[in-house]
């Protein structure tokens, strides 16, 4: 049936495949406006058919997917086929439609034109001639003539860009007539403007002046307007000021045109002196303005630069607030942090009411007490919360009991889960009827169920309420106990689960193994994604505490997967049992599973020996910073002294092997801190020096020194590895993010450092000495943590600020290259030189920005790449518009040769005309003797009619050239072809004109 219905939609199929092949194959060739719209609904009409045809597949589809699910890929495929066959001739209607669009607007567009010319011409040929030309009507003449030219500019642009298209450009558009006849239009213009100018020049100036001078009392009054406005903010005043920067340049034009002004009459002495009194008392009236708003706006600078370090400081109290669950770190919220605070918003609200009467700063301020009011509270809860979760770890405790003395009086009662299930399995005897085989399976299941049902409930209520109690807000031995309780409840769980799933029936065989695929599915789904995230991340090294608590992971890893495989065995061998034809899915499932164990097993394999030798070092470090310490006792304080001797060989010894260790796949562990295993080693000696009575305070000394250092240590170690981040030129951006994120977690560090100085109470001279120590490396930590944050994350900055200009400048020369082959004029040469000037001045931006990024390699090599590209598209455009200044002026002198030609062909055709016409007046009349003579006069001699040739002659060599030129100019060329042509003509009458007259 497949088979069948497949033939049938194929042959269904070839007639629009072969209408498609001849559709694209039109559409790949230029045809005419009207066979481009003649197709259209043509096209239209197949992708009807093709959705049609597409619709019968997808019912194949899903008769395939009920009848013969193996094959539905086969349906698929073709819908998929036919779906994407659809969407190219959707797309060939869109860009056919367009191109068909794009046409009859270029030709409605010509039309426009035609319309204009038919109105200006007349205007031209007979108003602009006839002095004096009302300036109303110049002026729109004018703006007439230079939209028209627009018009023109954009039609000739429009009808060159449509090369490409498939639809050819209607023959009826004639850009280059309509582009003479609109010279012949501005010709005409000029001269009339000439003659307007002459007369009117002090009055323009004066109208002229007036119009700027509104322009500019317009701005300063807006300006004015907002210095005085109570509700301004920032963006008003500098709005203001940008106005007042553009009165400014009013400001320069009325100077400008003050001085073009002529004292040469009363008037314009009178005009003049009016004028400068005005500028005088604007001028004043700017300079007062500009100091007020500037003012305002340096106030707002400054208060706003204080609300956002303010906003930082709520916003990191809010972190704070967010992650904080300790009541230890909550307290410190609520009694210093957030009173600190509330100090500098006193001080910000002051700042805000001393820029009254603006409104913008007392809002902020306001919307800050709110940040603030919200903060404190959601610190109070949280302290509260905290407290809450101690006491109800305690009260759960009970309940925990009771529930499982209930589940073991339960289980106590079922007995194992294998009891349970045995009779449920039992195959009825013969002879019972299926009434009795029923009873005999349910009769039990029911009342048996019921307890450790509701046991799971039970377990499941307190598992819930232990959840929701936060283990980090708890002491360590609480959160210990919490989790024990944990397991008693999940082991439970495990209990009830396993004897709770023996008292269930079986399904159909079927459904068991799409069940059992499911459950392999779920066990391998999170093992798969583990693995996943687990391989991602030994792509690149790793911190050895990371890769040390990762291999029991990877370990788990391939025990889950070791179990998984064994779950998989199990399900081959129930398969193998119950359905045979299922057997070979198992052995797919099998395949796949050992591959991935092998994986995991080279993967665990390369953390061991990566972890191992970094461990045989943290062991070594280890070992000689225990020995600082031990066997300090008044019994053995030579032995001590011996055995730290022994100690200093070793850490020589150590640091030739941290310095030799590979770090390819795991970084050494951190706190390998040599320099500062000598300090405790120089603090113990000094200890073993001490007197004996002494020995105690100086050995909790030394342990609180310990102490402060493995924090300082460990803190030291992170922020070399940023430093060596920051450092680096090749350091890309994620790197420099990540080396921020492991400096904000040193903030840990700094806590632990903080606390050990403020709990110590030195006893002695050492213990000042400690206290002075912990002073200067908390000072020293605190500074270069911080110092090396800022620089990374100004690099993270810059870098952001550094890409988005790059692109936006990668792109522009682009479109400028990619523009330039299409400008043939000066004017479009100049425009795409000013859009260069303008990326050019971004790449400056981007040599400066690269600078200050330095010692990152990438910004530097991108800013260079630029500038090389920038210099070598300057080149090209400028040799380019050297060329099409040329070629213009070579265009224009030809017009003015071809021009001068036809002015000779048109008067010897003048010429020939008054012969013909002077020779039908005479035999039309017979006058006399003295008009006879007149007429004679005027009808030219065979001797003028030769010097005419010769003249002509002359006039049309420019010809020649012009039509042998090298450059495109086919507009040239042509008119000079014609005008030869019609000059032969012209030559050849005369000539007959000659033999008649010698006759």
């Amino acid at each position: 049936e497949w088979d069948r219905r497949r033939a049938t939609l194929e042959t269904a199929a070839l007639p629009l495949e072969k209408a498609m092949e001849r559709m694209f194959e039109k559409a790949g060739q230029t045809q005419s406006l009207q066979t481009a719209e003649d197709d259209l609904p043509k096209i239209h009409k197949l992708e009807k058919r093709l959705e049609h045809h597409r619709g019968a597949v997808e019912e194949a589809r899903v008769w395939l997917a009920h009848a013969l699910p193996e094959k539905t890929h086969e349906a698929q495929n073709m819908a998929e086929d036919y779906c994407w066959k659809a969407d190219n001739v959707r797309a060939l209607i869109g860009d056919l439609g367009k191109d068909v669009a794009s046409a009859r607007e270029l030709l409605a567009a010509y039309d426009n034109v035609q319309v204009a010319l038919a109105a200006l011409e007349p205007v031209a040929a007979t108003t602009l001639k006839q002095p004096p030309v009302d300036p109303t009507t110049l002026h729109e003449f004018a703006a007439a003539v230079e939209a028209l030219t627009e018009n023109v500019a954009r039609l000739g642009t429009d009808a060159a860009a449509r090369g490409q298209e498939r639809v050819q450009t209607p023959h009826e558009v004639n850009v280059p007539e309509a582009t003479r006849r609109v010279t012949r239009l501005r010709a005409a213009l000029d001269a009339a403007r000439v003659t307007a100018d002459a007369a009117a020049t002090t009055a323009a100036a004066d109208a002229e002046f007036a119009q700027v001078n509104t322009d500019r009392a317009r701005k300063m009054d807006a300006a004015a307007e907002a210095d005085s406005d109570p509700a301004a903010d920032k963006r008003s005043l500098t709005a203001a000021i940008d106005e007042l920067n553009r009165a400014e340049a009013d400001f320069n034009r009325l100077y400008e045109i003050y001085d073009r002004i002529e004292p040469s009459t009363s008037d314009a002495e009178q005009l003049k002196t009016k004028l400068s009194d005005d500028l005088a008392a604007a001028d004043e009236q700017f300079k007062t303005l500009t100091i007020a708003l500037d003012d305002k706006l340096a106030g707002l600078d400054e208060f706003e630069i204080e609300a956002a370090k303010l906003d930082d400081k709520i916003n990191g109290a809010k972190a704070a607030a967010v992650i904080s669950t300790a009541p230890e770190q909550l307290r410190q919220l609520a009694n210093e942090i957030v009173p600190s605070i509330e100090t500098d918003l006193a001080a910000l609200k002051e700042r805000a009411e001393a820029l009254a009467p603006v409104a913008a700063p007392v809002a902020a301020v306001e919307q800050q007490q709110q940040a603030v009011d919200a903060l404190k509270k959601i610190t109070v809860e949280k302290l509260k919360k905290a407290q809450d979760d101690l006491s109800a770890v305690d009260a759960l405790k009970n309940d925990i009991a009771a529930a499982t003395e209930a589940i073991d009086r339960v289980q106590q009662h079922l007995g194992t889960p294998a009891a349970v299930a045995a009779p449920a399995a039992e195959e009825p005897k013969k002879g019972k009827t299926k009434k009795d085989k029923k009873k005999s399976k349910e009769t039990p299941t029911a009342p048996i169920a019921a307890a450790p049902e509701e046991g799971l409930k039970k377990i499941d209520d307190l598992l819930e309420r232990l959840n929701a109690i936060p283990a980090d807000s708890l002491a360590p031995e609480k959160a210990a106990e919490l989790e024990e309780l944990k397991k008693t409840l999940e082991a439970k769980k495990s209990a009830l689960v396993a004897l709770l799933a023996a008292l269930i029936n079986q399904d159909e065989l079927l459904k068991q193994w799409e069940a059992r695929k499911l459950a392999l599915f779920d066990k391998q789904q999170p093992l798969e994604k583990e693995m996943e995230e687990v391989f991602t991340r030994y792509t690149t090294p790793q911190r050895f505490d990371l890769a040390l608590s990762e291999i029991p992971r990877v370990v788990a890893m391939g025990a889950s997967m070791d179990d998984y495989q064994k779950a998989v065995n199990e399900q081959k061998k129930w398969a193998h049992d119950h359905l045979p034809s299922k057997e070979d899915e198992a052995d797919n499932l099998l395949a796949a599973a050992a591959w991935e164990r092998q994986q995991i097993r080279e993967l665990n394999a390369d953390l061991v020996e990566a972890v191992d030798s970094a461990a045989a070092l943290k062991k070594t470090f280890d070992d000689v910073h225990d020995g600082v310490v031990k066997h300090v006792d008044e019994a053995a304080l030579i032995a001590a002294k011996e055995h730290l001797q022994t100690i200093t060989g070793q850490l020589e010894k150590l640091t030739a092997d941290i310095e030799a260790r590979s770090q390819d796949r795991v970084f050494n562990p951190s706190g390998l801190a040599i320099d500062a295993v000598r300090d405790r080693a120089e603090n113990v000696r000094k200890l073993l020096e001490a007197k004996a009575g002494d020995l105690a305070t100086e050995k909790a000394l030394v342990e609180v020194a310990n102490r402060f250092d493995k924090s300082a240590d460990a803190l030291t170690s992170m922020i070399d590895i940023a430093a060596k981040v920051d450092e680096d030129p090749t350091a890309t951006f994620e790197q420099l993010r990540e080396a921020s994120d492991a400096l904000s977690e040193g903030c840990n560090d700094l806590t632990y450092m903080n606390n050990e100085y403020d709990h110590f109470r030195p006893e002695n001279a050492a213990g000042e000495a400690l206290k002075a120590r912990m002073v200067d490396e908390l000072a020293r930590a605190t500074e270069e943590r911080s110092t090396l944050e800022r620089s990374i994350d100004d690099k993270i900055e810059g870098l952001g600020g550094f890409t988005d200009i790059a692109t936006r400048t990668e792109d522009t020369l682009r479109k400028i290259k990619e523009s330039s082959p299409s400008a043939d004029t000066p004017e479009k040469m100049e425009e795409l030189m000013k859009t260069l000037e303008e990326a050019r001045t971004d790449v400056q931006n981007l040599e400066e920005r690269a600078e200050e990024l330095a010692p990152l390699q990438a910004p530097r090599k991108l800013s260079q790449a630029l500038v090389a590209q920038a210099a070598e598209i300057t080149k090209e455009l400028v040799e380019n518009l050297e060329k099409t200044k040329v070629a213009d002026a070579q265009k224009k002198e030809m017009r003015d040769s071809i021009d001068k030609a036809r002015e000779s062909v048109q008067s010897a055709v003048d010429l020939l005309l008054g012969d013909d016409a002077d020779k039908k007046d005479k035999a039309k009349k017979k006058k006399g003797k003295k008009d006879k003579k007149e007429t004679e006069k005027k009808v030219p001699t065979a001797d003028g009619l030769e010097k005419k040739i010769a003249d002509l002659t002359e006039q049309l060599k420019p010809l020649d050239a012009i039509i042998a030129s090298p450059l495109d100019i086919p507009t040239e060329k042509r008119d000079a072809e014609d005008l030869k042509k019609s000059a032969a003509d012209v030559v050849a009458n005369m000539q007959k004109a000659i033999d008649k007259e010698n006759e």
